[in-house]
């Protein structure tokens, strides 16, 4: 499969949520594909940045180990065209979500990746089929294996 991650996710991976750490464990091997789009990395970054100094070296080697377990999606014209239309669609319908998200969203879209896991829903719901929590993901490959 070819899993793309929302950033929420990786906040959870690095707090060690549960259901994020038992993600990676049970779908952490060759048939599996792990991708971040380049926006993500910038905001877990960001989030290093703006430790305090005595904590921000040790916060940016952490985040930096985290995003290398990932291939890095560039944010490209496709993906700004597609975004930029997701964008649209959500002000002209008042369901306003940060742009960051929207670039994620139009990153999957234009990638056509299997799944889009994130723990935030909500703020992916012009898409339901493949957006998927990483305890609903969890839940499905263990019904397919007993099917």
């Amino acid at each position: 499969m070819r899993i793309l991650f929302d950033t929420s996710f990786l906040v959870g991976l690095d707090r060690k949520k549960e259901s994020c750490v038992d993600f990676m464990k049970k779908f952490t091997n060759d048939k599996n594909e792990f991708f971040i789009s380049i926006i993500s990395v910038t905001e877990i970054l960001t989030g290093a940045y703006l430790q305090d100094k005595e904590k921000q070296k040790q916060k940016l080697n952490t985040a930096k180990e985290l995003l290398m377990q990932f291939n890095w999606i560039d944010y490209d014209g496709e993906i700004a065209d597609r975004g930029a239309k997701i964008i649209a669609q959500r002000i002209r319908t008042g369901n306003i979500v940060d742009f960051q998200d929207n670039i994620i969203l139009s990153t999957f879209t234009v990638n056509n990746f299997d799944y889009l896991v994130t723990t935030n829903k909500k703020h992916f719901n012009l898409r339901k089929n493949k957006i998927i929590s990483p305890e609903e993901l969890i839940a499905e490959n263990e019904q397919n294996r007993t099917a």
